[in-house]
């Protein structure tokens, strides 16, 4: 028999800013990415399943920022590279930045 779990929980607890100084992702974004790979194969097979990031960042700086490169990251993905049709459903992931 094959076991699934139903939600799987991503922590970061050091989440910085997202990238590092020159642009290049941090481990946010690297996780995001990773997982848009999979999102369509995900979404397909998902029944109410789903993957929540937690990313948590104790320097306000670095959290303001980190949260404007997710959105950025997400809002770039919804354009120009993953399926609008999960979007417009909604994607198969949970971002809480904390």
């Amino acid at each position: 028999m094959t076991q699934s779990v139903d939600n799987l929980y991503i922590f970061d607890f050091f989440a910085g800013s997202g990238t590092d100084s020159d642009g290049e992702y941090g481990s946010p974004l690297i996780l995001l990415n990773e997982a848009k790979k999979f999102c369509e194969k995900i979404y397909r097979k998902a029944n109410n399943k789903s993957i929540s990031f937690i990313f948590n960042e104790k320097s306000k700086n670095k959290f303001d920022e980190l949260e404007g490169n997710i959105d950025d990251f997400i809002t770039n993905c919804r354009n120009h590279h993953c399926n609008k049709e999960y979007f417009d459903k909604g994607c198969f992931f949970n971002i809480k930045k904390n």
